[in-house]
């Protein structure tokens, strides 16, 4: 028995993107592996850019992070940008830095970007 299978345009791409979604979950996210947690701290490296972009009104979205490596109270990471609504799919990619900020009390201490190089 012999499947055929007529994909349109649209499907193809769409199929295309889902396959490097799941390779790039595949990969780890694009974290480095190699700084000890990065993986942990995506979401919290990824909710302090999108923090950034939101103080000083961007309107641009964060796609992923990239070559992520942490120390200490000190991260960095090479972040993917798009435009918040974007019609078109184009990204930029800025190098930031992050650390932790000092926590009150009994909370723990959150990430916070530190400078950022376009």
């Amino acid at each position: 028995m012999r499947l055929r299978l007529r994909m349109t345009g649209t499907a193809l791409a769409l199929s295309a993107l889902a396959l490097a979604g799941a390779l790039a979950l595949a990969a780890g996210c694009g974290g480095s592996g190699g700084g000890g947690g990065s993986a942990a701290e995506t979401p919290a490296l990824q909710a302090a850019m999108e923090a950034y972009l939101k103080k000083n009104s961007m309107d641009l979205a964060v796609v992923r992070l990239q070559e992520i490596k942490v120390s200490g109270e000190q991260a960095s990471a090479a972040v993917v940008l798009k435009e918040r609504e974007a019609i078109h799919n184009v990204t930029v990619t800025w190098k930031a830095t992050f650390r932790k900020a000092a926590a009150g009390g009994s909370a723990a201490a959150a990430w916070e970007v530190e400078k950022v190089e376009r």
